[in-house]
């Protein structure tokens, strides 16, 4: 958000609300640091479940005033950082992981956060990175490109509906995986092109594009988990690295 003067943003952060509820094993709760002299916004907290099935759960919450009235050419909007300790994350099971992230506006980015993530945009680029996805993630926004670079988590045991979803209404999805990834692609844009490392066999006609089989067509057996790359109005970008 933009204010003309000091005070006047002063009094506007004071209204944001951002709530953090650490998982109940923590022995010292975390908080949110705010510069002294902004006042604490009156919001109302989220309640803790009685059943306690939040234990394990990190909430974070972030509360944007309503507009005043005034007309604005552009939303009000924060910027939030999270960076989690290594030894809070699992390391023997990834899959028991669950991120799940929605922001209707700007962009989202995770950076070396593995497991099951559920990441949903609206308006903004969303970028993956140092990631390993379980099956069942689900990655997309309305506007805007996906990238991502990792790895696959192979389901266990394997699982024929094991599925890794990543989408853009309009936008273009760039996917880097290692050369030796097995599964099977199942690739489409009703408006673009889909470009691809891996050897398949895709005719860009310039109208709707779609491909399924092998995404590496060199592995001994083909993987029934399934990639779905999926783009309403951009194009589809397959790359390869070193594993």
């Amino acid at each position: 958000m933009h204010k003309n003067t000091q005070s006047d943003a002063t009094q506007a952060f004071g209204k944001i609300a951002v709530e953090v509820q650490p998982p109940g094993t923590i022995t010292n709760p975390l908080t949110c640091t705010r510069p002294q002299g902004t006042p604490t916004p009156s919001s109302t907290p989220t309640a803790t479940p009685a059943d306690n099935t939040g234990a394990n759960t990190l909430t974070v919450n972030v509360t944007i005033p309503d507009s005043d009235g005034l007309l604005r050419t552009t939303s009000d909007a924060v910027d939030l950082s999270i960076t989690l300790p290594q030894k809070a994350l699992p390391q023997d099971n990834i899959a028991s992981l669950l991120l799940d992230i929605e922001a209707p506006v700007g962009a989202i980015t995770v950076d070396g956060v593995s497991g099951s993530l559920q990441v949903s945009g609206g308006t903004g680029n969303v970028k993956i990175s140092h990631a390993v996805l379980a099956p069942g993630s689900r990655i997309g926004t309305a506007q805007g490109n996906v990238t991502f670079n990792g790895w696959l988590l192979p389901a266990n045991p394997p699982d024929p509906n094991a599925r890794y979803v990543l989408q853009s209404e309009k936008g273009n999805i760039d996917v880097t995986l290692p050369d030796n990834t097995n599964v099977t692609l199942d690739a489409n844009t009703n408006v673009g092109a889909i470009h691809s490392e891996f050897p398949i066999d895709v005719n860009n006609n310039g109208g709707p594009v779609n491909y399924h089989g092998p995404l590496n067509s060199q592995a001994a057996s083909q993987a029934a988990a399934k990639l779905i790359l999926d783009v309403s109005t951009g194009n589809v970008n397959i790359h390869k690295s070193q594993a």
